[in-house]
């Protein structure tokens, strides 16, 4: 039966950045300096976590990965070996009873039972003795709503999204308004949500993922849909090392991340075993992690990455479509290209031989666009590109990633690739409910087609050994009519009346917040002059002119970088400011009520315009709260010179890390 919800309003934002790994000096190639070989200044903490660390740090000695000759993990002195794909583990719900054979059983996780923490002989001699290939410590970087504005400008935003994203109503699908009715198409969306919807989440980035799907492949409340939902907790991991495999963590080592895709294959098939019509399977992967910094590139990557490969190789071979996130803007200095595992849309997907040492027989003639992974990038609320998207990471897949609202009831305020990830998973699920006869290569295929193509834009990547195709935006209404017209039968009458829909109007952002204008409360209108503040530096070592009031000193902690903060915590775990928006110099905002009650220590606003100017401004330390909004007005003369492209606003909070959000352009 199809899964229809209603999910709660989200608290954590929308990121792409989710994920974790196991990582070795290697690293260095990344981060050293290209001359003297020595660790660039600012990753040095971090290259010292990831070379052995303590227990709980970002690499814990104590969780050893390592690929065997054979599928057996047998136990070492003060080691417990255990098959990582094994399900009935502690790190797997127990699904079935069936061993795990072929290249997965050769997959194992060691755990420290001795005291303290193991010194490196004694990982040398697990190693040795277990005849371990590929070992690596098992570590974790996480690189992965309502309050007045968004109330306000809520349900304008998401008649932008659904505009954006070709949302099709109940009616133009065909679908019910009653009843229920076996599905034809399963997303398993593998991130932080539990499956079972009555317990919380730790962080609702999964939750956001399904409700953007479900919106678009279930709209309108019907309950007969031709997909159904299915999460998995991918990312585990919670403050101090910890697992919560009932409510879900915010970050989560490569192993983990493995394992729950593996847990999800699994999980699907028993479904299938006994539904008259298997369902397609879509895994929807809103998760990266920084391969300049862990690695995955390469053929032979650390055992933790390749466990991730692996597991989804297995899920092509069964007949998946996977998709993921490119990632955003870097806070590292010279971070470019796709995140992974998005940027394996250069690997081809297995083939006949690799299928056979998974134990799957892949069905002979398997043509077309094939990659191991379906990349996808962010667009701008105007479908322009996204602010601050990251560098040489343009895939040919492209999709409106800022400021999403979908739902009802209603969220809002959800920027990043995972968005637009999302979006494009609920596009594919949709052509192959209506044509499941299509392999998954032609389903992406009629999601490209479909798509408009994006002026200007150039992807930057493809698979190998082929021309990058020019971007096209994801939209679903005209990706179902693409594929349907390709075939009879089966498909919803046509056209679809939202392929005659008239786009909204971006005036309606701002009609919406002046008609609400009156009743959003208190209102604070301080002149700002700003002064320059030369005193501050970017992670790359450039300075910063920073706009303040009088003879104030900018606050240069915002735009300061550390390292191990950075690759321990969600970046960023939660949004500050969902929908905070400037207009004629006059910025708007409002406290995400996560943050309520919550001493901010700096406000800093980031400003771009169309010359490439990008000018900066401290707010100093304002009250804000999710019951009112604040206006602050910056004097015109100290404005970008060119119009307005994209803007952010970064709260740093006295008792936990900054959060970055864009702007709203009115």
């Amino acid at each position: 039966m199809s899964k229809s919800f209603d999910l709660d309003p989200p608290s954590r934002r929308t990121s792409p950045w989710l994920l974790v790994a196991g990582v070795s000096w290697f690293a260095c190639l990344a981060a050293c300096d290209a001359e003297t070989g020595d660790p660039d200044p600012l990753d040095e903490p971090a290259l010292a976590y990831r070379a052995g660390g303590e227990a709980g740090g970002v690499c814990d000695p104590r969780e050893q990965i390592g690929i065997r000759p054979g599928p057996s993990c047998p136990s070492s002195p003060k080691w417990t070996g255990a098959k990582l794909f094994d399900v009935g583990t502690p790190w797997l719900e127990t699904v079935d009873n069936t061993p795990v054979i072929d290249d997965l059983g050769r997959y194992c996780r060691y755990t420290w039972t001795g005291a303290g923490v193991p010194s490196e002989a004694q990982i040398a001699a697990l190693a040795a003795g277990a005849q371990l290939e590929g070992r690596s410590a098992s570590c974790r970087a996480v690189t992965a709503q309502a309050d007045v504005l968004t109330d306000a400008l809520g349900p304008t935003l998401r008649d932008f999204f659904r505009a954006h994203t070709g949302r099709a109503s109940a009616a133009d699908l065909g679908l019910p308004g009653t009843g229920t009715a076996d599905p034809r198409v399963t997303v398993l969306v593998v991130d932080t949500q539990p499956n079972d919807f009555l317990t919380p989440p730790t962080s609702r980035h999964g939750r956001h993922m399904g409700n953007i799907i479900n919106d678009i492949t279930c709209p309108d409340g019907t309950t007969s849909c031709r997909v159904e939902l299915e999460f998995v907790i991918g990312l585990p991991r919670v403050g101090g090392g910890g697992t919560d495999f009932v409510h879900g963590g915010m970050v989560a080592t490569h192993a983990d991340l493995a394992a729950g895709i593996y847990e999800g294959i699994r999980r699907w098939e028993l479904a299938n075993a006994s539904r008259p019509v298997a369902t397609k399977l879509v895994v929807n992967l809103s998760v990266a992690w920084e391969h300049e910094i862990f690695g995955g590139n390469e053929n032979q990557p650390l055992a933790p990455i390749r466990a991730i490969r692996t597991a989804l190789e297995l899920a092509s071979c069964k007949g998946a479509l996977i998709i993921g996130s490119v990632g955003n803007e870097s806070d590292f200095c010279g971070m470019s290209g796709p995140m992974l595992p998005a940027g394996w849309e250069t690997r081809a997907a297995p083939d006949a031989s690799r299928c056979a040492e998974l134990g799957v027989a892949i069905p002979p003639g398997q043509s077309g666009y094939r990659p191991l992974v379906h990349a996808v990038g962010g667009l701008d609320i105007d479908l322009g590109p996204m602010p601050h998207a990251r560098e040489d990471a343009n895939p040919r897949l492209m999709a409106d990633s800022t400021h999403a609202a979908a739902g009802d009831p209603l969220y809002g305020g959800l920027t990043g690739t995972s968005v637009g990830t999302a979006a494009t998973s609920a596009a594919a699920a949709l052509v192959w409910g209506y044509r499941p006869n299509l392999s998954p290569a032609q389903v992406m295929h009629w999601v490209y087609t479909g798509g408009a193509p994006l002026p200007g834009q150039v992807a930057d990547f493809s698979l190998d050994g082929t021309t990058p195709s020019p971007p096209h935006r994801v939209d679903a209404c005209a990706a179902l009519p693409a594929a349907c017209n390709a075939t009879s039968g089966g498909c919803p009458q046509m056209p679809l009346s939202c392929l005659n829909a008239t786009p909204p109007d971006p005036d309606e952002l701002s009609i919406a917040f002046a008609a609400a204008s009156p009743p959003l409360g208190s209102e604070w209108w301080p002149w700002f002059d700003g002064s320059d503040d030369s005193s501050c530096v970017d992670s790359c070592g450039n300075p910063l002119e920073i706009m303040v009031q009088g003879e104030n000193t900018a606050s240069c902690g915002v735009f300061a970088v550390d390292p191990v903060e950075h690759l321990v915590n969600p970046t960023p775990d939660s949004i500050g400011c969902p929908t905070c928006g400037i207009e004629d110099g006059v910025i708007s905002l409002s406290l995400h009520p996560d943050f309520d009650g919550e001493a901010l220590d700096d406000v800093m606003v980031t400003l771009d315009d169309d010359l490439g100017n990008t000018r900066y401004y401290d707010l100093g330390v304002l009250s804000l709260s999710s019951s009112d909004y604040t206006k602050v007005t910056l004097d015109t003369s100290q404005l970008p010179p060119g119009q307005l492209r994209s803007g952010t606003v970064s709260l740093d909070f006295v008792a936990r890390r900054t959060t970055t959000d864009p702007l709203i352009i009115y």
